[in-house]
């Protein structure tokens, strides 16, 4: 009962936001992670499940990095996607030079951004499964793995949206309606692994159970 002519438009942005930071995002991150564990299956792509802690994390990157030069990887691009368990490995890895920045008033800066040009990003770890069943909303199977991290090329990648549809059926322009308002939201889209690229890609993951 709000919305007037003057505020629509800000309603509808703020709708929006909360859709896609709540549902879309979330949702299209879960679908492209899972999606890119079924094709490295497929492919019989590089899925470690090496147990990683703070003491073998940096030989096993090293190992993935040496792997993907082996294989013609461009240096530059690589994206490593940690959960933030992986990440806290990241941050008290054996061997990991620091630097330590410190500002007025004392402060530490800990983050660990990038690894040998790697930039790090990290994911919740509710959105790095190997498996979901998006029948209403999204939900991760019960015999899904716990993806730890990815380390990527983009390159290797190709993902997409095809269709994207938004709309707002104001009161009474729809039966769906009645007085009130109606916010619709179609998005379509898909991710492939490119066979070919194949070394551009490997990911550590523990099995479910």
């Amino acid at each position: 009962m709000d919305i007037d002519e003057t505020n629509l438009a800000l309603s509808v942005a703020n709708i929006q936001n909360t859709f896609e930071e709540e549902q879309a995002i979330p949702e299209k991150d879960s679908y492209r992670f899972s999606k890119l564990h079924a094709e490295l299956t497929t492919y019989s792509g590089r899925i470690d499940q090496t147990v990683i802690d703070a003491a073998v994390f940096l030989e096993q990157f090293d190992t993935e990095m040496a792997l993907m030069d082996e294989g013609s990887v461009p240096e530059e691009g690589r994206i490593l996607y940690v959960t933030p368990t992986m990440n806290k490995i990241v941050k008290e890895a054996e061997g990991l030079q620091r630097t330590v920045t410190v500002t007025t008033p004392v402060s530490i800066n800990r983050k660990v951004h990038s690894l040998d040009d790697v930039q790090i990003k990290m994911v919740p770890a509710a959105r790095m499964k190997s498996k979901y069943d998006f029948t209403d909303g999204c939900v991760a199977a019960g015999d899904a793995d716990q993806i730890n991290w990815i380390l990527i090329h983009p390159s290797c990648v190709v993902a997409r949206d095809k269709y994207s549809y938004i709309k707002l059926f104001t009161p009474g322009t729809d039966s769906r309606t009645a007085d009130g308002y109606l916010y619709q939201n179609r998005c379509y889209g898909d991710l492939f692994l490119l066979e070919k690229k194949i070394a551009g890609c490997a990911m550590n993951t523990t099995a479910h159970g």
